[in-house]
């Protein structure tokens, strides 16, 4: 709604609320909201719902080989972002061919985990720490002037930088490089085992700047070398950094356990998805959806009349990752009998 001055005057506002919130905390959010006095409606959906409008107002673009518009199915969005995961298994009907379409969604489950891109930091962190026997100083961030505080911050911003420098570069198919030109200025006397190989972390020089960063100190090189190597590949085609104990407990098992868990709520354990959506940036990842289609692969499956038993998997591309959330939001209050 417009006024006479051509300003912005919206009455509907639609609140997403994380999977893992409990009714108290949406009561809570619902009430700021309230406060403010500037809407006649509010609305509140999840954050993993949202995600499932904006699958269907993008329906064209995220199926483009569909041509006959949205078909029924079983739809499991799988939202990873900073904090939470928030998984939703919902059944999508096409109802009528009026403008604007008119759909039907039966949400068979939703869960929410405190997992998210806070983990992978802390993980990423605790791999620089067992290695290297060392500590870093974490407090409250009660008092912006504190000397600890500005500290956390920077620790923050350094494994930030590594996170993306990861996510840039575990999915490119040139990984390889000869370790002369690794090591460079490096005068290590421990022999590499490989003179060729595969590496998310190009160069010692790469390792040694995220080591110090974190550390304060110039590390000695046969410590560099011994962290530069959970960033290369083994024998089985893997890298040390994701078997470690921190991410198998803290990202990798939970990611497992939240798709068992909403399985089971929905199916009992077995049933079928017809199309999986990747969304949250913490999805580009590493291992992330590829442990995700290893649960559902793992899941038995019922005699089922559709043409294939194998999920179509759609990944939110990286502008969409960012505003998916809030675009479905809006088509749902926009179209406010469409659902």
């Amino acid at each position: 709604m417009f006024n006479e001055n051509n300003e912005f005057l919206p009455v509907r506002v639609v609140v997403t609320i994380p999977n893992n919130f409990t009714s108290t905390q949406t009561k809570d959010m619902i009430s700021c909201v309230q406060a403010s006095g500037n809407f006649k409606e509010i609305r509140y959906i999840t954050e993993s719902e949202a995600i499932l409008f904006y699958y269907i107002n993008q329906y064209s673009k995220l199926r483009p080989k569909i041509d006959t518009g949205l078909e029924d199915e079983t739809v499991l969005v799988f939202d990873m972002g900073g904090a939470t995961i928030n998984t939703t298994i919902g059944d999508v009907v096409f109802r009528s061919q009026q403008k604007p379409p008119v759909y039907e969604i039966n949400l068979d489950s939703k869960l929410g985990y405190g997992v998210g891109g806070d983990t992978i930091d802390y993980c990423l962190i605790t791999a620089f720490i067992n290695l290297l026997d060392c500590d870093f100083v974490f407090s409250s961030h009660n008092n912006k002037h504190d000397k600890d505080y500005r500290k956390t911050t920077l620790l923050n911003e350094v494994i930030i930088e590594l996170k993306i420098k990861i996510i840039n570069r575990y999915y490119k198919e040139d990984l390889q490089i000869h370790s002369d030109i690794a090591i460079g200025k490096y005068d290590t006397n421990e022999k590499l085992k490989e003179s060729i190989y595969t590496s998310i972390l190009l160069r010692i020089e790469e390792i040694a700047y995220f080591a110090e960063q974190l550390t304060g100190d110039i590390l000695p090189e046969e410590s560099l070398i011994a962290l530069w190597k959970l960033f290369w590949k083994d024998k089985n085609g893997e890298y040390p950094i994701f078997n470690t104990p921190s991410f198998q407990k803290f990202i990798y098992e939970p990611i497992k356990d939240v798709i068992n868990e909403t399985l089971q709520l929905s199916f009992g354990g077995g049933g079928f998805i017809d199309t999986v959506i990747f969304s949250g940036r913490s999805c580009q990842f590493p291992l992330i959806q590829e442990t995700v289609k290893d649960v559902l692969s793992s899941v038995k499956k019922p005699a089922y009349p559709k043409q294939s038993i194998c999920p179509v998997y759609i990944t939110l591309d990286s502008q969409e990752l960012k505003t998916a959330v809030a675009k479905g939001a809006c088509w749902y209050g926009i179209n406010r009998n469409a659902v």
